[in-house]
């Protein structure tokens, strides 16, 4: 893998597409590019060639830079959605809400714990479930734990495969401050 030398990135999580790009970003994006400004960045190795041709740079432009969620290994939430449920004992009327991310800062997974508490004290049906890890994963556990949160929220870690908890879950809850256009 090449060296990032830029300190900024253009980053790609799914297939770029016309609806996504428009044209004076991709003018945008590939004047910067060309002038080593910023990096095309994926976390998937077969998106870069169709992040390449959508900026318009020269295949082979962009990098595949894993993001904190794509870990290798198996984890809880590799074994789908049905496994999931029983595997930590969610109940048929309760909610799932599941947030995935990166456990840092800027992501703002301090709300999530804030919509816990709320919802445990309206004792109301839902389990949240966190997928990710980052630097901050024990910062939010020992939070989780002063707030008495335990049975209301796990923490799966690396997700390999979010598909069938997203499918699963009756709310995704994203709170981040990064994602600006989310």
């Amino acid at each position: 893998s090449r060296r990032v030398t830029s300190s900024r990135l253009a980053t790609a999580h799914v297939e770029p597409s016309s609806d996504a790009f428009h044209a004076q970003d991709c003018l945008l994006a590939r004047v910067l590019a060309m002038r080593n400004r910023i990096r095309l960045v994926t976390n998937v190795p077969s998106l870069r060639p169709a992040l390449d041709r959508a900026v318009g740079v020269p295949a082979g432009t962009s990098l595949c830079m894993p993001v904190a969620t794509d870990r290798t290994g198996v984890s809880l939430a590799d074994l789908g959605a049905p496994d999931l449920r029983a595997a930590l004992d969610v109940q048929a009327d309760e909610s799932i809400v599941i947030t995935l991310s990166r456990l840092v800062s800027v992501k703002r997974l301090d709300l999530v714990l804030d919509v816990i508490e709320k919802v445990k004290a309206s004792n109301r049906p839902v389990r949240f479930v966190i997928c990710g890890d980052g630097t901050e994963f024990g910062a939010l556990l020992d939070d989780a734990q002063r707030r008495d949160l335990e049975g209301w929220i796990h923490f799966l870690g690396h997700v390999g495969n979010p598909a069938p908890l997203l499918a699963e879950a009756d709310v995704v809850l994203n709170p981040s401050d990064s994602e600006g256009g989310m």
